[in-house]
């Protein structure tokens, strides 16, 4: 199974370069780096919030945890770095993995299909404020991993 989420990534990375400027390879892939890198912190996310919402409540710890700061921001600071920098880091260790495998050059057929990808994730971050968005998110983004299974296997299959 981690092998097929790992083809996943790999897949999802590759489509991702498909954006950006039509002949900068480079600039294209560090946009992979991040679009990939902001899907895994939506992914995290969600699964925090719907485990927050349905099983077990990490508000109370987090807000005797955040009285020690003087602002209402640090803790949300804290905890988006905390979550942010390893999806980061896995994003740059797809992105090397698959240095030789980047698209061939952005078309704006892709641009806009990843475009409008990229705000369905930002929407379902904004989803984790309440409890049945939270699940609706959690689904969305298991339906679009099991999709980038299914399209990485015929991706494989047609060599």
């Amino acid at each position: 199974m981690l092998l097929k989420v790992r083809r996943a990534l790999d897949y999802l990375f590759i489509q991702c370069t498909s954006i950006g400027a039509f002949d900068n390879a480079d600039g294209r892939r560090f946009k992979a780096v991040l679009l990939v890198a902001t899907w895994l912190f939506a992914i995290v996310l969600t699964i925090l919030a719907a485990i927050s919402f349905w099983l077990y409540d990490f508000m109370g710890p987090i807000r005797q945890w955040a009285q020690g700061f003087s602002g209402p921001k640090v803790p949300g600071l804290v905890a988006a770095l905390v979550i942010g920098i390893p999806a980061l880091m896995l994003s740059t260790k797809i992105g090397q993995r698959s240095v030789g495998r980047i698209a061939p050059r952005a078309t704006f057929r892709k641009s806009l299909v990843i475009g409008l990808w990229y705000m369905a994730v930002l929407m379902s971050i904004l989803l984790n404020l309440n409890r049945y968005g939270a699940l609706v998110a959690l689904g969305l983004h298991l339906v679009f991993l099991a999709w980038l299974i299914y399209a990485s296997k015929q991706v494989e299959a047609q060599g």
